[in-house]
């Protein structure tokens, strides 16, 4: 039930030492971004900011993004009809974890919670979009608590935020998915992982622009946005 030591990887060609040591220094970069969220703000450079020019200040973001929401949830007649609000990307199922899904250590298979995790943010991405999208990346998989045989688990999935990639010159749509326990004898749950996925869309322009209904989603929004500027 704890974590140990595995064997490091040795790289031997060329190749593989320029892969390590890319990865190695993004996995630094992230932590210090990361670190610099924590004590107040990250500044995001221009191109690799998916909303803003120039930079900013995750303080700064949330205040943007929710002040443009505000029409959405204020004036919805009159908003900007190029976009759309976290809550209406959203869905969601339940489903009980079966014996044939367990690993050695008798606990649900998390490979296996990945996959309905990515078939909810397909389907999601794909209602978003109106096309079917493309797999890209998995941006960040969290695992914070082990799954049992006989667990209620819900799946909600919903678009976080969208922009054009520098590379592909397509829409990108960045999916966040929360897996939970519940229990409902006790009327509880708990969060047993989070999945971040991103998906191409290459058959259309563009797609709508995501915005926050609180602050609660507008920071998620800004924390992935700055936990992504190393993936894109």
């Amino acid at each position: 039930g704890k974590a140990t030591a595995i064997n490091r990887l040795e790289p031997e060609t060329e190749a593989e030492k320029k892969s390590f040591l890319a990865v190695e220094l993004k996995s630094q970069r992230r932590k210090a971004l990361r670190k610099a969220a924590e004590h107040g703000g990250s500044k995001i450079v221009g191109q690799h900011a998916p909303h803003h020019p120039g930079f900013f200040d995750s303080k700064v973001m949330i205040k943007m993004l929710l002040t443009q929401a505000r029409p959405l949830l204020e004036m919805p007649c009159l908003a900007d009809p190029t976009c759309v609000l976290v809550d209406s990307t959203r869905a969601s199922n339940s489903t009980i974890m079966q014996p044939q899904q367990r690993n050695m250590l008798n606990r649900v298979f998390g490979g296996f919670l990945m996959r309905r995790a990515y078939e909810i943010a397909f389907s999601t991405c794909y209602l978003f979009a109106g096309a079917r999208p493309e797999f890209y990346q998995v941006a960040r998989v969290d695992f914070l608590s082990p799954v049992d045989v006989g667990d209620l688990m819900r799946f909600d999935s919903a678009v976080l935020y969208t922009h054009t990639g520098q590379e592909t010159g397509a829409p990108h749509v960045h999916v966040q998915v929360v897996a939970s326990i519940c229990r409902p004898e006790s009327v509880q749950s708990s969060i047993s992982n989070t999945f971040n996925f991103v998906f191409r869309v290459s058959s259309k322009p563009t797609v709508r622009k995501v915005l926050p209904a609180n602050l609660d989603q507008a920071k998620r929004m800004v924390d992935r946005m700055t936990a992504d500027l190393e993936d894109e």
